[in-house]
């Protein structure tokens, strides 16, 4: 998924802003119609556990804002080297959904920041 989403972070953008303008929340159909569009094939255990972590006001709305931030701040870590292997940061980061976490994702970043 990392790769999938860092690829299409812009199309997604614009997917995404284009179904709802005025903010930067989507229905969850919305937010899976923008996921299968570009490739990113999840199964409905997966799909709903990203589902559930993105809802973060329990509305049925997904703040697509916060789920592209994590993947820009990764593609400009990656841009830029990262200061250490780079195949070991993305071993690092590789999402484990089903485990209903995003593993050590959000934590290498902030430490990267």
């Amino acid at each position: 998924i990392n790769d999938k989403v860092t690829e299409n972070w812009m199309q997604l953008h614009k997917f995404f802003k284009g179904h709802s303008p005025s903010d930067s929340t989507v229905p969850t159909a919305v937010f899976k119609e923008g996921l299968d569009k570009f490739g990113i094939k999840l199964d409905s255990t997966d799909l709903e556990t990203l589902c559930k972590k993105y809802d973060v006001h329990g509305s049925g709305s997904i703040n697509y804002s916060v789920f592209l931030k994590k993947f820009s701040s990764l593609g400009r870590i990656s841009a830029l080297g990262g200061g250490r292997d780079s195949r070991q940061d993305d071993r690092d980061s590789h999402m484990s959904l089903r485990s209903g976490r995003l593993s050590n994702f959000s934590y290498n970043l902030s430490r990267a920041a």
